[in-house]
C-alpha cells in the first residue's frame, strides 16, 4: 500500500525537525568546549532528550559519515578536531575561544579513544553522552529562554527556506533540497541527492 502524500510529507517534516535538534546538540557540544560553565549552574533537562540512546545513534552515525574522510569506520584526531574547527570558522570566534574549544574536544578525543588513538562508534557515542551536562550547562547560561523555542526557531527557519509550496511541511524534494545544501560538519557541502 503506498503512502499518502501528507503522510510522507509528514515524515520528511518530522525527520527535519530531529536533524535540526541533533544540529543544536552538536553545536552545543562545540560551543560548550570553547566556553565553560561555573560549577553552580543548573543542567537544562532538555539535555535527557538529547542524549537518549536512539538519537546519539542518529549523532554519531551523522558524524561518522561527515568527518570520516578516510572511512576506517572511526576518526582520528584530526578528523574529529574539523568539527570545531568549522564552528570556529562558521562562529567567527576569537582565536582564544577558538583555541578553547579546539584543546576541549583535543581533551576529549584523548579521554574516548582507544589505545589505537581512534574514535570507533561506541567511544564517540560514549563522548556524545557524556558531554551532555556540560551541553546542558552551557544551555542554562546561554540559552534562558528555554531550549524549546530554539528548536522552533531552527525549524522555522529551515521551513522558511525550503518550505517551497508554503503548507508548512516539507514534501521529499524539499527535504532532500535541505539535506543537500547543508555543510558536513567539517564544513564541506553534502552535495546532491537525501542523506540517510
Amino acid at each position: 500500500m503506498k503512502k499518502s502524500m501528507y503522510a510522507i510529507s509528514g515524515l520528511q517534516t518530522e525527520a527535519a525537525r530531529e536533524q535540526t535538534d541533533q544540529d543544536l546538540y552538536l553545536d552545543d557540544v562545540l560551543d560548550s568546549a570553547g566556553e565553560p560553565a561555573s560549577p553552580s549552574t543548573p543542567v537544562d533537562p532538555s539535555v535527557e532528550t538529547a542524549t537518549k540512546a536512539d538519537r546519539l545513534a542518529k549523532i554519531t552515525a551523522s558524524l561518522l559519515k561527515d568527518l570520516d574522510t578516510d572511512q576506517s569506520g572511526q576518526l582520528s584526531l584530526e578528523e574529529f578536531l574539523a568539527a570545531p574547527k568549522a564552528r570556529a570558522e562558521k562562529r567567527q570566534c576569537s582565536s582564544d575561544i577558538a583555541e578553547k574549544m579546539e584543546a576541549k574536544m583535543t581533551e576529549d578525543f584523548k579521554k574516548y579513544a582507544g589505545d589505537d588513538g581512534q574514535l570507533s562508534s561506541s567511544e564517540l557515542t560514549t563522548l556524545l553522552t557524556e558531554a551532555g551536562p556540560r551541553v546542558g550547562k552551557h544551555r542554562s547560561e546561554h540559552h534562558r529562554g528555554g531550549h524549546g523555542p530554539r528548536q522552533k526557531q531552527s525549524f522555522s527557519q529551515v521551513t522558511d527556506q525550503f518550505d517551497a509550496d508554503k503548507d508548512g511541511k516539507l514534501n521529499q524534494q524539499e527535504f532532500e533540497t535541505w539535506q543537500a545544501s547543508r555543510p558536513t560538519r567539517s564544513g564541506k557541502k553534502h552535495g546532491p541527492g537525501p542523506r540517510p
